[in-house]
């Protein structure tokens, strides 16, 4: 749920030498500051509105600081065009995911995003991946699915449990 100077410290502990935020960090100021301090190199994939300045990640892909409009899309869209260009593929199990991102967080359903959530369903009904099918409640697979039942399990799994229970979901996705 964010980088935070506690975390900061963990890693640097822990010896990582760069921390990736997805979906949140471009107003972890203090933060990005202690993980440069202990040795961290950040970068941020956002869309969540920026504050009154930017922050000092080495890296930051927004879409109004990188501007990369009209891509307008969730972390988990923007995450997924990252590792397609790091890497020049992707796993197909990453698009069901980061077509549940868009639904979860309430992107607009135009442009690219429409297209990411259809294909993302596409996937998601012929990949049938059991991390998905886990949570969801019917056979029908839509939007809804995304919105209604899946999206809500995860979400309430970080807002029920403490410090890192919540690490279950990740395991499980």
């Amino acid at each position: 749920y964010g980088l935070n100077e506690k975390n900061a410290e963990k890693i640097a502990k822990a010896n990582y030498k760069l921390i990736i935020c997805v979906d949140n960090g471009i107003t972890a100021y203090e933060a990005i500051d202690k993980a440069k301090e202990l040795g961290s190199d950040v970068i941020v994939i956002d869309h969540h509105e920026i504050g009154d300045k930017i922050n000092n990640a080495v890296g930051i892909i927004h879409p109004i600081v990188s501007d990369i409009s009209p891509i307008i899309g969730s972390g988990g869209f923007m995450a997924l065009l990252v590792s397609k260009v790091l890497l020049n593929n992707y796993d197909p199990y990453l698009l069901p995911l980061a077509g549940l991102s868009t639904i979860t967080d309430c992107m607009e359903l135009k442009g690219y995003n429409r297209h990411l959530v259809r294909l993302a369903l596409s996937y998601f009904d012929n990949y049938h991946f059991y991390q998905l099918e886990s949570l969801k409640d019917h056979k029908l697979i839509d939007e809804s699915t995304f919105s209604m039942e899946i999206g809500p399990k995860i979400n309430a799994v970080g807002r029920i449990y403490e410090n890192y229970q919540a690490m279950k979901v990740v395991e499980l996705l």
